[in-house]
């Protein structure tokens, strides 16, 4: 006994295949060897950093946060004697203008 096979539903070389879906990955633009090593750097460059930040023990943060701490406060001293220093040169200033222009009314 044979069995007939229906093969209408394969397709051959000759046929065209419309495709409905969109493809699950869509192709990249074609990228320069330089870009792709940049991109390459830029990504494990990203990757070393999130892991080493992932390893920073509290006790490290408390060391840095020190530090930063009693930098500010240098720099914030050093800020308030400039200022100071510069108040009381315009305060002279100001006090010896304000002495010559009342000394030339006295002389007039």
């Amino acid at each position: 006994m044979k069995t007939s096979f229906d093969d209408s539903g394969i397709p051959v070389l000759t046929d065209v295949i419309h495709q409905t879906d969109t493809p699950a990955v869509v192709p990249q633009a074609t990228t320069s060897p330089e870009q792709q090593w940049q991109q390459w750097q830029h990504e494990i460059r990203e990757n070393v950093l999130q892991h080493l930040l992932g390893k920073i023990t509290p006790g490290l943060a408390e060391q840095v946060e020190e530090h930063v701490s009693v930098a500010v406060m240098q720099l914030s001293d050093q800020i308030t004697q400039q200022i100071k220093v510069g108040l009381e040169e315009a305060l002279r200033e100001t006090v010896s203008r304000a002495v010559a222009e009342e000394m030339g009314k006295v002389k007039l």
